[in-house]
């Protein structure tokens, strides 16, 4: 690699880095001026002419650096498994509201539940087409009785 190679690379990560911080200062003087985060997100990127999501993307990653958060809310990173026996449940399953088994028992009443109303429109269809044949027959009878 060449001393040319070592310096651009190394621009062009303070420029990164930099980028990153003057997106986090230019959002964060907007939030003060009074601005939402998504209309803040949205005139960076109009500004910077990148997507809001980058634009936030770019502004979590810097404010998750600063010694108080940057004043965003911290949320745990995904991937850390509860410990067994911890007492820690899934988000899945305090979604669920109970054990998996209770979900398990929801999820079977829920399907029961639209395959009777399936079976219910079904019979109503089943009655409808009854109902077509039988003037159809008619009307072909009276076709007919009009030909002759």
């Amino acid at each position: 690699m060449t001393d040319q190679q070592v310096e651009d690379g190394a621009e062009a990560t303070g420029r990164r880095g930099e980028i990153g911080r003057q997106t986090y200062e230019r959002v964060r003087a907007l939030l003060d001026g009074g601005m939402s985060r998504s209309d803040a997100f949205s005139q960076v990127g109009e500004e910077t002419g990148r997507k809001a999501g980058t634009v936030a993307t770019a502004f979590y990653r810097i404010a998750r650096e600063q010694p108080d958060g940057g004043g965003v809310r911290q949320r745990p990173r995904r991937g850390r498994a509860a410990t067994a026996g911890s007492g820690t449940r899934t988000a899945r399953q305090r979604s669920a509201g109970g054990t998996p088994s209770a979900s398990v028992d929801r999820l079977v009443a829920d399907a029961h539940r639209t395959i009777d109303q399936l079976a219910t429109q079904l019979r109503e269809l089943d009655g409808e087409v009854r109902q077509l044949r039988d003037q159809a027959t008619r009307y072909d009878r009276i076709r007919r009785m009009m030909s002759e």
